[in-house]
């Protein structure tokens, strides 16, 4: 019966620990999200760099004050041990939430990475430091933490590309390109999600070969401007001043411009694409030509072919 006494005493003794363990991740990655969140607030102002080295500080010297507060057996080490497994939760939760920038959502939300990982590692923190913390309770936890980071830097590289090509699949936009044009090579494609100034979502890609040619195209869905408006004011806004050229007709609802540095623009509406392409040191015929060749192309390309060794052509 006292043995029996015993054993219910310590699970309750345990049980304890790891809710005061739950309670001190709890407060640290509510701190670690708050610094995160202000950091986003400020858009970045002081860098990404002194943002993620107050995260990283955070479990630890937060964690050591509240475990002591907390009088948990072993305070230090959890801190210690807390501290570590929440930075490799932070690290592997990252990596694997989707991108805020290609899918459009409030970056806020991802802060809430932060609170998850600090929980689960000073929970595991506590059971590993805890006075019935057998040998193989710390094995497991070791080889746990150790295989989920290797594996999700394993997956990083394709989860991202993977990433990317979706969220080209679901911008909404048709996706097209044209033949290289001038033998240009495609070494720059992005989508961003709602990023147009009507809340449109933009796909942009870029050709170019060493310091010269340069030829840009943006396409949008065709109901966001007229060719002609998109001509006037093309995207992004502001990105012609009033001094280039006004806007000229070249029949079949295209229409051209020319700055006084030489760069040309064209617009024309393909299919149920608007689209926009500029050329620096480019002729405004091949322009036009270029935009003769536009033909459908998969997402996977776009993401694929800049990364291309020799580069790609489409």
């Amino acid at each position: 019966m006292r043995n029996i006494a015993s054993h219910r005493l310590e699970d309750r003794i345990m049980v304890m620990v790891r809710t005061k363990g739950a309670l001190v991740g709890l407060v640290v990655g509510i701190a670690a999200a708050a610094v995160d969140l202000d950091s986003i607030a400020q858009e970045r102002e002081l860098g990404t760099v002194f943002n993620n080295l107050v995260i990283l500080v955070i479990p630890f010297v937060v964690g050591a004050v509240l475990a002591r507060l907390l009088r948990m057996p072993r305070w230090g080490g959890v801190a210690v041990v807390g501290g570590v497994a929440t930075v490799i939760l932070d690290t592997v939760l990252m990596r694997l939430v989707p991108d805020h920038r290609l899918f459009g959502f409030d970056e806020r939300l991802t802060t809430g990475v932060y609170v998850l990982a600090a929980v689960v590692g000073f929970v595991a923190a506590a059971w590993w430091v805890g006075e019935s913390g057998a040998w193989w309770v710390r094995i497991t936890i070791s080889g746990l933490l150790a295989s989920v980071l290797v594996a999700s830097g394993a997956i990083q590289e394709p989860y991202r590309r993977w990433q990317e090509v979706r969220a080209f699949e679901v911008a909404g936009v048709p996706l097209l390109a044209p033949r290289a044009p001038m033998g240009l090579s495609l070494y720059a494609t992005e989508v961003s999600p709602g990023e147009g100034e009507d809340g449109s979502p933009v796909v942009f890609l870029e050709y170019g070969r060493g310091s010269g040619s340069r030829v840009r195209l943006f396409i949008r869905p065709g109901t966001v401007a007229t060719p002609e408006a998109a001509c006037v004011d093309p995207y992004p806004t502001g990105s012609w001043g009033y001094e280039s050229n006004p806007c000229r007709s070249l029949g079949g609802d295209r229409w051209v411009r020319r700055d006084p540095d030489g760069e040309i623009l064209v617009v024309a509406r393909h299919a149920r694409a608007l689209v926009q392409i500029e050329g620096e040191a480019v002729p405004e015929a091949e322009l036009i030509a270029a935009l003769g060749t536009l033909h459908p192309i998969s997402a996977a390309s776009l993401v694929s072919c800049p990364a291309a060794k020799p580069a790609c052509t489409l």
